[in-house]
This record gives structure tokens, sequence and C-alpha cells, in this order.
């Protein structure tokens, strides 16, 4: 799983998909990446996610859970509107992507 460590934060790159295909080996990163680099903050970016399950948005709330300072960015307007749906808006500071429309 891509990401970074700087200055206390974990940015973790989520994959296009969660989903019970691979929710199991994305959880297992997900913890092994907090596990080791302790972090003050998460910050999960979704720029290329397209879609998420439950067991995914169960994933995060776990995260959440042990980092209280977790968010997610670059969210699509269709993941965006998974987490609204959900409720995972409120518990959950999730940014949508800002695409430019330059012509």
């Amino acid at each position: 799983m891509e990401h970074n460590f700087q200055n206390g934060t974990l940015t973790v790159f989520l994959p296009v998909r969660i989903d019970s295909a691979n929710a199991a080996d994305t959880e297992a990163k997900l913890f092994d990446l907090v596990e080791d680099y302790e972090p003050n903050a998460v910050v999960m970016d979704a720029k290329d996610m397209q879609y998420i399950c439950s067991a995914g948005l169960r994933i995060i709330l776990n995260v959440k859970k042990k980092v209280s300072d977790t968010e997610v960015i670059n969210a699509s307007s269709v993941v965006y509107d998974i987490f609204k749906t959900t409720g995972f808006n409120i518990v959950l500071n999730i940014t949508k992507v800002h695409r430019n429309r330059s012509k």
C-alpha cells in the first residue's frame, strides 16, 4: 500500500476499490502501517478510489478508533456520496476532490 510518513502524519493512498475481495488484505496493510508508525494523524487519500463497500467503511472507522485524528481526502463525488449516505461525513472529516474544469 502506497504511503508516506512525515511530521507524525501517516498518509495512505487508498486502492481503486475496497470490496469483499480485498477488504481483509487492505485492513491488514492499514493496521500494520498504523502500528509501525504510531502516527498522530492519518490521512487517507481516496484520489483513485471508485468504490468502497461496507467492509471498507468498517476498516476506516476502526482506523479512526485507533487514531482519532483521521480524515479522508480527495473523495470523488461517488465515493463522497457513499460516505454521506452512511453518515460517515458526520464522524469523519471527508473532503471531495476538486477538479479544474479548464478548457
